[in-house]
């Protein structure tokens, strides 16, 4: 099901600012997300919101890490990145969310996942890191999360956070998907 709600445009509203317009998108969402709940029936597993490149500040950085063990399981690249993202995460909060782009053994890039990794080698990654592009957007996000504590929040750059996307390389599967944008905010359920 998906619910647009139609927002004024930035400069007919004689706001001094957008960010009042998006003051007025954070306190309402929980309401919205509530309507659209009960008329679906049903609570969302994850609530994934879309922001646009004004909200964050998007950059390629590179994170590496030593791995001390021996593996033959071929999952071990994305819960090696996991790991480092939620270490990077913990030591710099400004961070929303990191998005893995390359896998990296020994300097060489992967273009395959290898049956097994060899001890003491360095994996490294390149990730899209997407922080809040000033503080006001950082404190708008948490509040954010706070209108929505209880549901689980994941935040994505808009051009991730299309529904297709989603569905089919995220495997999201009855989340909710809130876009705001400029004019429209659209939350759809899956």
């Amino acid at each position: 099901e998906r619910k647009t709600l139609k927002l004024p445009v930035f400069h007919d509203t004689g706001h001094p600012s957008p960010n009042e317009d998006l003051g007025w998108i954070v306190k309402k969402l929980p309401d919205f997300v509530r309507e659209l709940v009960k008329s679906a029936g049903h609570s969302p597993d994850t609530v994934t919101i879309g922001l646009d490149a004004g909200t964050t500040d998007l950059k390629i950085e590179k994170w590496s890490a030593k791995f001390s063990g021996n593996s033959q399981d071929r999952g071990i690249i994305q819960s090696q990145f996991a790991k480092i993202r939620q270490e990077n995460k913990k030591n710099h909060p400004e961070i929303i969310d990191a998005f893995l782009l390359d896998s990296y053994l020994n300097g060489y890039l992967l273009k395959q996942v290898p049956a097994s990794l060899p001890r003491n080698s360095e994996i490294s990654f390149k990730a899209l890191v997407m922080r809040p592009a000033n503080p006001e957007m950082a404190c708008t996000l948490e509040e954010v999360k706070k209108g929505l504590s209880g549901l689980r929040i994941d935040f994505y750059p808009n051009f991730l956070a299309q529904k297709e996307v989603l569905t089919s390389v995220l495997k999201l599967q009855n989340s909710l998907i809130i876009d705001v944008g400029g004019e429209t905010t659209a939350l759809a359920l899956l």
